[in-house]
């Protein structure tokens, strides 16, 4: 029996599906699952149990065509559709729900096809309101496929431990990683992909370097983000105890990270939704999205939100909610959060 699970963006949208990878799995133990995920998101399922093949859609040079050039853009959709029915599916779901992916779950050959939405000839499901999970649970039920276990997961290899550490020792940062009953450290992921979710950056470094007196802080982010939270470490002379980590960890290394680290701070982003799947403690600001459809699903969590801000969900939003959240509210939540202790494991 072939299942096909499409999901092909964003990070944190691929990771929210792992319970449904799994339960579809539960639901049939024998089934070889097929997931169609983006390049940049297969490190988050490469070794997930449940998935049997990878097929990769290139959404970099999807976005990159655009449409100045259909014909590009309709040989590129060939391609990976091509790929996927190289045989034929029992089931297929499409649990993204977008046009550029509800496209391949009209072209594949499968007998019974379900999709995150109401699109013609396919059963579906469809409540803007629900949380994003729940949201794809409900087009699991359609197809009489229970989820009794919300939990998402980053399935690691066992090799990444010793090459985190590697990495770290090189960037000349000893001493982590090492003792699980030593001190602890906080990771700080300033940025978001919209500009209207992201809190001022010098804030964070402030918290940083606050933060650093008594735990070492690690900020990451990508390598487009490592000269501004650079120049801003300088300009606040954030001590050594503060590390830039921007651009130097792949997704597997920074979800390690997460899953050792005494607390994680973050905007609405995928190192938010990968502390709630680390079960790591989490401090997490949101301004024009919802937490209640995307936020985190944990006890060790706190959601910080402006009091006055409508939750417009627009990426170039310019009312700059979250410039109300003061960085002493941060603190004080951050060290409540930290007097906790480590969780346990």
């Amino acid at each position: 029996m072939n299942i096909l699970v499409i999901k092909t963006t964003s990070l944190g949208d691929v990771l929210h599906a792992t319970p449904h990878l799994r339960a579809i799995k539960k639901r049939y133990p024998g089934a070889h699952l097929t997931m169609l995920t983006a390049c940049n998101s297969a490190e988050i399922v490469a070794h997930n149990p449940a998935v049997d093949r990878l097929v990769l859609f290139d959404h970099a040079r999807f976005k990159n065509i655009g449409l100045r050039s259909p014909r590009a853009l309709i040989a590129l959709f060939r391609e990976t559709l091509a790929e996927i029915n190289d045989r034929e599916y029992a089931l297929a779901f499409d649990l993204q729900g977008l046009l550029r992916s509800v496209v391949f779950l009209y072209g594949v050959r499968a007998k019974h096809k379900y999709v995150k939405g109401r699109w013609p000839g396919l059963g579906g499901f469809r409540d803007k309101q629900l949380h994003a999970i729940d949201e794809m649970t409900q087009v699991l039920a359609v197809a009489d496929i229970p989820v009794d276990d919300m939990r998402m997961e980053f399935v690691r290899g066992p090799e990444v431990v010793n090459m985190l550490r590697t990495k770290l020792q090189a960037l000349g940062w000893n001493g982590l990683l090492t003792s699980p009953n030593g001190r602890g450290f906080v990771v700080i992921s300033p940025f978001t992909r919209w500009v209207s979710k992201n809190w001022p950056l010098d804030r964070f470094i402030e918290i940083a370097s606050s933060l650093s007196e008594q735990y070492p802080v690690l900020v990451t982010g990508t390598k487009a983000d490592q000269e501004a939270i650079a120049a801003s470490m300088e300009a606040l002379n954030s001590p050594k105890s503060v590390m830039n980590l921007a651009g130097q960890l792949s997704l597997t290394e920074l979800a390690e990270l997460i899953s050792q680290a005494e607390l994680v701070i973050s905007g609405d982003s995928f190192p938010m939704h990968l502390a709630t799947a680390v079960m790591a403690p989490l401090l997490t600001l949101f301004g024009p999205t919802d937490e209640r459809k995307t936020g985190p699903r944990s006890d060790n969590s706190i959601v910080l939100r402006p009091a006055e801000c409508d939750r417009c969900d627009r990426p170039d939003c310019a009312r700059a909610c979250l410039i109300q959240i003061p960085v002493s509210q941060l603190e004080t939540a951050a060290i409540e959060l930290l007097n906790k202790g480590r969780r346990s494991s």
